[in-house]
């Protein structure tokens, strides 16, 4: 693949990631389509819902960290790419106050520098302690 294409994916990768971390959604709405296929776990969605569920954190958590990331991009033969990404999420609970640390699997299906699918691993736990809490 063209070395221009492969700093355009990490470099949103990063940026995907930053703009969560910061609440600030600019990169994911130019990013994440709409219309993308998204699995939180085995929960479908579209990316203009997981995009509002994203936001939706920043009210449930306050000091969002994620940290220990590692991706890669992988270039199939049938033209397809996908960024495997594994990452650590911190954050701090607003109901109960209690710290939360969590791995996490995130991988993003890329068509014309756009998501257009993403799938999303990782432990509920914490999140659905937070709401429970609310």
């Amino acid at each position: 693949p063209p070395n221009a294409m492969l700093r355009s994916l990490v470099g949103s990768e990063m940026c995907i990631r930053d703009s969560y971390e910061t609440n600030s959604f600019v990169i994911y709405d130019k990013v994440l389509s709409d219309e993308a296929v998204v699995y939180i776990n085995n929960t479908k969605m579209d990316g203009k819902t997981v995009k509002a569920a994203f936001k939706q954190h920043h009210t449930i958590f306050n000091d969002i960290k994620i940290s220990e990331t590692y991706s890669h991009t992988n270039y199939f033969n049938d033209g397809a790419v996908w960024t495997n990404n594994w990452f650590t999420w911190n954050g701090t609970g607003n109901a109960t106050g209690l710290r939360y640390s969590n791995k996490a699997h995130f991988d993003f299906k890329w068509e014309n520098g756009v998501v257009v699918e993403l799938q999303c691993y990782f432990d509920p736990t914490g999140l659905n302690m937070e709401l429970a809490a609310q």
